[in-house]
């Protein structure tokens, strides 16, 4: 059987037959004969969330409705450092958090859930950090603002943020008090949550997934003919 590497920098780390880089313009960072799939339209959704993204969400509601998560248990600690951020705009909101954090006003943390896809779909805005929830998001239309809390995200990150694809926080709460202020205060324009997370909807279209095991079941029907691989990098 192939061996399918997934991972987010330019150098392969792991002996694989295959490899897959979901970031955005890593079809520029591999050599030619590199056997990679590179690029967001290799992006792997989960069934829920493309069942989600079969629905086209109404404008904002008043006050906003904000998802606030950092993986499926926040490993890294951060949800109430970023709830006393969005506290501190002082802009209503109606968050709900996933994690272990004190709750503001107007906000409600829960414990780790199965229904991240649904609280994505019906939220205006998701704050959260730049990994694999990022090609979601994208992919449901809904606007994101991304931190980081790994160093193995900050390629996704550059890459998003700097296409104008999701609004950018770095990686200190108190120092994104501003950027978030004026987010939350856009969303009230009307328009604002088809204008934000619109240009996701036109870069993932929810079909990566069958890309990449076409690519494996091709490599894994040419390796019983032959032991050379054909394959080479894949934009």
């Amino acid at each position: 059987m192939p061996v399918l590497h997934v991972i987010d920098a330019p150098e392969p780390r792991q002996e694989a037959d295959l490899y897959l880089d979901q970031n955005l313009g890593a079809e520029a960072r591999y050599d030619p004969g590199t056997p990679v799939l590179a690029g967001a339209r290799y992006a792997l959704l989960r069934d829920d969330v493309v069942r989600e993204g079969g629905e086209v969400r109404p404008d904002a509601a008043a006050p906003p409705r904000v998802l606030c998560f950092f993986g499926g248990t926040d490993a890294a600690g951060v949800t109430g450092r970023w709830l006393r951020a969005l506290a501190d705009t002082g802009v209503p909101c109606v968050c709900t958090a996933v994690g272990d954090a004190p709750a503001y006003p107007g906000m409600t943390v829960i414990p780790p859930t199965d229904e991240l896809p649904a609280l994505m779909a019906r939220a205006d805005l998701v704050l959260t950090a730049a990994g694999s929830a990022t090609w979601e998001l994208l992919y449901l239309g809904v606007p994101a603002a991304l931190t980081w809390v790994a160093a193995n995200q900050l390629v996704g990150y550059e890459a998003v943020v700097g296409n104008g694809l999701a609004t950018g926080l770095g990686a200190d709460p108190e120092a994104a008090v501003p950027v978030l202020r004026a987010l939350l205060a856009e969303l009230a324009a009307p328009g604002a949550r088809a204008r934000l997370g619109g240009p996701g909807r036109a870069l993932i279209d929810g079909h990566g997934r069958s890309r990449v095991a076409d690519a494996l079941l091709a490599l894994s029907r040419s390796s019983s003919r032959s032991a050379a691989s054909p394959w080479a990098c894949h934009g």
